[in-house]
């Protein structure tokens, strides 16, 4: 009997100690979380990246402008009825393009804890669509 109850107390001792590191883990949770996101958004690999990832959206934003202007280049030299159609159709697929790329920057840049940090200044904020 005197083996049960050392048995038994042992137990309960480690469920006691599991029980407190778990709670002591969901109790400093918040805490902890906040201190591992603030080194995973500061990081150099993440700042590197979140900065490229602007330059990156506004080159294909800019670039949307010259395939818009291409593509009206040639709606305007074309007769035939077809051809026009069909050059209406890509500046409309590529206005789109544009439009969702422009979203995408805006929304992006509002991310102002993670991100939208990261942006260079010579970047704008906000693109007008």
């Amino acid at each position: 009997m005197k083996y049960w109850i050392i048995g038994f107390g042992s137990l309960l001792g480690i469920a006691a100690i599991i029980g407190g590191v778990w709670a002591f883990r969901y109790f400093t949770a918040p805490i902890s979380g906040r201190v591992e996101a603030q080194v995973t958004i500061q990081s150099g690999a993440n700042r590197i990246q979140a900065y490229n990832h602007f330059f990156d959206l506004y080159a294909a934003i800019k670039s949307y402008d010259a395939l818009i202007k291409a593509q009206e280049d040639e709606l305007a030299s074309t007769t035939s009825t077809d051809e026009q159609e069909r050059i209406r159709a890509n500046i409309a697929g590529i206005r789109g393009q544009k439009a969702r790329a422009i979203q995408q920057y805006n929304a992006d840049a509002k991310k102002s804890y993670t991100i939208g940090q990261f942006r260079d200044w010579q970047l704008p904020y906000q693109i007008e669509d």
